[in-house]
């Protein structure tokens, strides 16, 4: 499929470019090449230490908590989203989460971007891990 091949195309292209931007613009090294299994060749860019994805989370955290964006950024942490609200067309319009104190709210806005640390972050009782992988 063309979109497929299109991502493939993107993705080894412009995997370097991907990493200058992120030691340039972010602050972002990666600077050990390692073997993964699978590959052929030493091809994936990671940190001295520490893993890749963790560092990089990290490091963005820092600058958008830390960022010029006044009013037009609002981060949210340690919020559980219950449902993603919709317009009548189907488009994302908001959500509805639980506080840490229990409080449920919604929030509005023409933009959402769900941040959510991933399901191995997810560390309450009702977790996929708790559920699929207890001995995690």
């Amino acid at each position: 499929n063309s979109t497929s091949d299109n991502l493939v195309r993107v993705l080894t292209s412009k995997s370097g470019e991907a990493v200058q931007w992120l030691k340039n613009r972010v602050g972002v090294t990666f600077s050990e090449v390692g073997q993964l299994g699978g590959h052929s060749y030493p091809r994936t860019h990671r940190p001295k230490s520490g893993l890749a994805g963790a560092e990089l989370i990290f490091t963005l955290s820092k600058l958008i908590e830390k960022g010029p964006w006044g009013s037009k950024l609002q981060v949210f942490k340690k919020n559980r989203v219950l449902n993603l609200v919709q317009n009548y067309e189907g488009h994302v319009i908001g959500i509805e989460y639980i506080t840490q104190s229990g409080s449920i709210k919604q929030l509005y806005s023409r933009n959402v971007i769900l941040a959510t640390g991933g399901y191995t972050n997810d560390r309450s009782e009702s977790s996929i891990i708790k559920q699929f992988a207890p001995q995690l």
